[in-house]
């Protein structure tokens, strides 16, 4: 009979060490008889499982985290990073949520959520702006539970009492900095409901605060002139891009008329060209000709 080798083979194998070895969710799992009380490692294949989310909206995330590397051709239970060091970001990302849907969470209007992007109140949890679910739901909560703890209840229609959008654009303030106001409790704040729109500031003690003479002078320019300056002559064209949401724009109503205007303040221009390049705008840039810039 021939002899059996294989308890003396399984013994001589070569140990792996314990960091590298794959444990799962449950804690207190005994490996070689230590203890190891959580996961060490994680593979991109693992951590989407884990977290219920495709690989592919979670790779950019870590990519971005700096746990993986792009363009690695290995297969994705091979490509492993370490999970303590990324646990926060992977209990965030399930969690995320598009423009629309904290639009709709928190009661803005589209006028005010793109003034609170371009503004750095909200920011994105991921830069690349192909990935529609990268925005935090608790971010925009808290923001605005913090400012509806800070309200009294007003009166509907007191004349008294503006919108936010209002006192931004009367002041020529920017709705970060009166919102900086409200927390510092130099501005009190009302409301009409549990919604961002239906916030609410004090006329009087917004031109107390920011007398007129001391105004900043915001230069408002028409969508449409705009869109032209940078070369979309299809006014349509133009409009578009803002109502899809792809370019912040300021909604003015005429005191008269109540018809609402679209203008592009300097907060929103730098918004656009931070995402958009066109030719007339290179031209401007660099001083070479429209040929050249559009050939190129």
């Amino acid at each position: 009979m021939a002899p059996n080798f294989g308890p003396t083979n399984v013994m001589s194998q070569p140990r792996k060490p314990l960091q590298h070895i794959r444990v799962g969710r449950d804690t207190n799992q005994s490996w070689l008889g230590e203890v190891i009380p959580e996961r060490r490692l994680h593979s991109l294949y693992s951590a989407a499982r884990e977290i219920g989310v495709t690989e592919e909206l979670l790779e950019p995330f870590l990519i971005e985290a700096g746990a993986l590397v792009a363009a690695d051709p290995r297969f994705s239970n091979r490509r492993v990073f370490s999970a303590a060091d990324h646990a926060g970001l992977l209990a965030e990302i399930p969690m995320l949520v598009s423009l629309r849907t904290i639009r709709r969470e928190i009661g803005a209007s589209r006028t005010e959520l793109e003034r609170l992007v371009a503004e750095g109140c909200l920011t994105p949890r991921y830069r690349c702006e192909t990935v529609r679910l990268r925005w935090s739901l608790t971010q925009a909560k808290d923001l605005l539970s913090g400012l509806q703890s800070r309200a009294t209840s007003v009166p509907a229609e007191d004349p008294a009492w503006e919108t936010l959008l209002s006192a931004s654009h009367r002041r020529r303030q920017s709705l970060s900095a009166l919102l900086a106001a409200v927390r510092a409790g130099e501005l009190p704040i009302g409301t009409l409901g549990p919604g961002f729109n239906d916030l609410r500031l004090r006329r009087a003690e917004i031109d107390a605060l920011v007398p007129a003479a001391s105004a900043a002078q915001e230069p408002l320019i028409p969508a449409t002139a705009f869109g032209i300056s940078v070369g979309i002559k299809d006014k349509g064209r133009f409009r578009a891009l803002i109502e899809a949401g792809q370019t912040p724009a300021t909604r003015l109503r005429h005191p008269k008329t109540g018809i609402e205007n679209i203008y592009m303040t300097e907060a929103d221009i730098a918004a656009f060209h931070r995402r958009f390049v066109t030719i007339p705008t290179l031209v401007a840039q660099t001083g070479r000709r429209f040929r050249s810039c559009a050939q190129s």
